[in-house]
């Protein structure tokens, strides 16, 4: 992943600048004035290099998931509603996110369909490109706005092109600005390498497959080891607070349901297990009883509506915080150690796709061309 090549000194003018607040530069339009000590425009080109285009996707992903929990009112409210409230919407703004390049203009201003020298422009020498102009910015900008202002105006263009006008670009790039205000981009930075490193969901998918290859090692107490790593990964996808991630709505939208299909496993495996004292077995299987009612599989929602603490008293999951994913994920009913295998590659399956978009945004580069 390219985030391993970063130096000390990167990360630490990355850190400083998470800790100074937005105001004025590009997003304020600047009035024609510059600030004290501004970026060299080589080195704003270059911090957008590397970390703009990153530090965009994993906003987008966050904002997706944020948007996906808002009410219906909410979201016609929302600014978000032309990047993800219409069919399909959310796959062409991820797909104009990887398909663009970026013409960066160093030594001259970007020209808008009117002619009208800009900082950032859509008007580009090849259609379904962005135009930032390091030349213009530059001035504006010192080390602690740079790369915080770069990517809120490349996400303002990339909205052009989903087709957001000016005053709805415009208020993306303020809500995505406002999120930064608070964010460490160091923190998102280096969340993202965990996020699909060894300790996180890669750690989690290794050790289902090891069992996997040797079924008989599968125990109640292995299952649990996944849990918390699987937990532990979950924590690791907010790469900084809920503003930013390294999933999108529908994965985040599973979490849930998977999670049911671990604790299914681990009733099944402490039902049986002769080494636990007996009582803990008999609560185990009064809660599989409780829970399928001898129906062959239910829905993670009825699952999880069912499930309470083993005191059979207090229902654990709140079904306010449900998504779709709750009614389409299915909870098997397990009768056999083969039925405990199969679970396990259901959830091995939604590992794998979570790691994969995981190492995706660690991986994602934009080309860019210094004009």
């Amino acid at each position: 992943m390219k985030f391993q090549k970063l130096t000390l000194m990167a990360l630490c003018v990355i850190s400083f600048s998470a800790s100074l607040v937005c105001a004025g530069g590009i997003s304020g339009g600047g009035g024609g004035t510059t600030v004290p000590d501004p970026i060299k425009p080589e080195a704003l080109a270059w911090t957008f290099e590397e970390f703009a285009p990153f530090i965009a996707y994993s906003w987008l992903l966050g904002a997706e998931r944020n948007f996906d929990g808002l009410s219906e009112a909410e979201k016609t409210q929302s600014p978000l509603k032309i990047l993800f409230g219409s069919p399909n919407a959310d796959k062409r703004v991820f797909a104009y996110l990887r398909s663009a390049q970026v013409e960066m203009r160093m030594n001259s201003a970007c020209i808008d369909y009117d002619g009208v020298e800009r900082e950032g422009s859509v008007h580009t020498m090849k259609p379904g490109n962005v135009c930032l102009s390091v030349f213009l910015m530059a001035p504006k900008l010192n080390v602690a706005l740079a790369l915080k202002e770069a990517s809120a105006l490349y996400l303002h263009e990339i909205s052009h092109l989903v087709g957001a006008n000016e005053p709805e670009a415009v208020a993306i790039q303020k809500l995505m600005l406002r999120d930064l205000w608070y964010a460490n981009p160091a923190k998102i930075i280096a969340g993202a390498q965990f996020a699909g490193g060894t300790w996180s969901v890669e750690g989690a998918t290794l050790y289902v497959k090891r069992l996997l290859k040797n079924p008989a090692l599968i125990t109640a107490s292995e299952i649990e080891k996944i849990a918390e790593r699987f937990d532990r990964a979950v924590d690791g996808l907010n790469l900084e607070g809920e503003s930013f991630s390294a999933i999108g709505a529908e994965l985040h939208d599973e979490i849930l349901p998977y999670r049911a299909v671990v604790e299914s496993i681990q009733d099944y495996l402490c039902a049986g297990d002769s080494k636990l004292a007996l009582k803990q077995r008999r609560e185990c299987k009064r809660q599989i009883a409780k829970e399928f009612a001898d129906a062959k599989e239910v829905s993670a929602r009825d699952y999880l509506l069912r499930r309470v603490d083993y005191a059979g008293k207090t229902v654990i999951f709140d079904p306010r915080y449900f998504g779709a994913a709750v009614d389409r994920v299915k909870v098997s009913n397990l009768r056999s150690r083969a039925d405990v295998v199969k679970a396990l590659k259901q959830w091995l399956s939604f590992l794998n796709r979570v790691e994969a978009q995981a190492r995706e945004l660690g991986d994602f580069k934009v080309t860019v061309s210094r004009i």
